[in-house]
């Protein structure tokens, strides 16, 4: 736990040099650190990275970076950038799961739209979010 910075660097070196081209498992553990850190400026730059590197995101990377995304409006309302991200998933095919409309619910509580908060309850209700379970641990 205490070599998470380590692991970053050591990543970006790889990715540098061209040992290895990025996958989305790495970018899964680094922003799953940067959340745990409490990083979500950090996680968000793994994303975008993942996405330079020309890396096809899948439910959950998107669903992360909602998360992280999410987590801002504490700080920033940021409300708009987590819907996008929500909406750029599912166009890509990819449905919306349990952490990214369970990320997008709080997040409209936090930001003080209850209206939105509902709205997304509904539609979460009646569409059914995917039941993509993840298990990470640090």
């Amino acid at each position: 736990m205490n070599s998470i910075n380590e692991a970053k660097e050591l990543y970006g070196k790889m990715v540098a040099t061209g040992l290895v081209a990025g996958d989305k498992a790495t970018a899964h553990l680094l922003m799953r650190a940067s959340l745990r850190e409490e990083k979500p400026e950090e996680a968000l730059e793994v994303f975008s990275e993942a996405i330079e590197r020309g890396e096809e995101p899948d439910g959950l990377l998107y669903s992360l970076a909602i998360k992280l995304t999410a987590r801002r409006l504490i700080w920033q309302d940021k409300v708009e950038e987590a819907v996008r991200l929500k909406d750029e998933m599912v166009s890509e095919g990819i449905p919306m799961n349990v952490i990214a409309a369970t990320s997008l619910v709080k997040g409209h509580c936090k930001n003080g739209d209850l209206g939105s908060a509902l709205e997304m309850f509904r539609k979460m209700e009646k569409e059914g979010p995917s039941r993509t379970v993840l298990r990470f641990r640090f």
